[in-house]
């Protein structure tokens, strides 16, 4: 069995994306910074800074993992049942919404991750089925 996180191929990309953009963050800093250091001594040699890492640094590094833990999964064709990768509607508390059902979350996206405890629930689930969450009731609508 594979354990590593069923991802979206959009989600997977975005992944990608934002760690190019980092690393172009980052060289452009280290750049600034050799540039900084070379100016401000006499003798002209640059000093490499400590070795601990900086916020975007560490970012990059955490973004680099994540992705290492994923696995990109195609677009389901069968939509009778709730898989990764679908969208789903639901109506909770009489609101219906719509998200993205993924084994990631990812900030600025609206998901349900699986293993979320909606998502653990969800899974597998079928339109017009019904799903107890605590004290609220679920309705599955739509799976497209």
């Amino acid at each position: 069995m594979n354990s590593r996180i069923p991802v979206t191929a959009d989600i997977y990309q975005f992944l990608v994306d934002e760690i190019d953009q980092l690393e172009k963050k980052l060289l452009l800093l280290q750049q600034e910074e050799l540039v900084d250091q070379a100016e401000d001594n006499e003798d002209g040699f640059v000093n490499r800074r400590s070795d601990q890492e900086t916020p975007l640094e560490l970012s990059l590094l955490a973004k680099k993992a994540m992705l290492k833990e994923c696995r990109k999964v195609p677009k389901p064709v069968d939509n009778q049942k709730i898989q990764i990768g679908h969208q789903v509607t639901i109506r909770i508390n009489g609101a219906i919404k719509t998200f993205l059902f993924n084994g990631l979350s990812v900030k600025g996206w609206n998901i349900c991750s699986q293993d979320s405890p909606l998502g653990r629930k969800l899974l597998g689930a079928q339109v017009g089925g019904l799903i107890n969450l605590g004290d609220q009731t679920i309705e599955i609508i739509k799976i497209f």
